[in-house]
């Protein structure tokens, strides 16, 4: 198997793994507000994800460059789509978890689309 199917899978596999390393740095950022038996349990998550996404960047590195350069460009061309996305959800849910109902122009627009589609 190339290297560069590897460092395919395992950036898969990190971008998977934010299930886990997510929390862990929230837990760590959060400080005494979470219990301190957390804490190292956090860091070792947080340790074995950086030596998974090293292992994945020596990987990719060990490939083929145009592949590489291919990869990185599509990456930082579907970021402002990432970010864009993730800065609407964040705005859409508030700080305890809950949906934060839909403001007075998204209602209108979405009541006027139901009835362009039911004309």
């Amino acid at each position: 198997m190339s290297h560069g199917v590897l460092a395919l899978g395992g950036a898969a596999l990190c971008l998977s793994g934010s299930v886990w390393y997510v929390p862990a740095w929230a837990d760590l950022r959060a400080g005494p507000d979470r219990p301190a038996s957390r804490r190292p349990a956090a860091t070792a998550v947080l340790l074995l994800w950086a030596g998974a996404s090293a292992a994945t960047a020596v990987l990719a590195w060990a490939g083929p460059r145009a592949a590489l350069a291919c990869a990185v460009a599509a990456g930082l061309g579907a970021w402002p789509l990432y970010t864009s996305d993730a800065a609407d959800e964040a705005r859409r849910v508030a700080p305890g978890g809950r949906r934060v109902a839909a403001t007075k122009k998204r209602k209108r627009l979405a009541r006027a689309d139901t009835r362009r589609r039911y004309q």
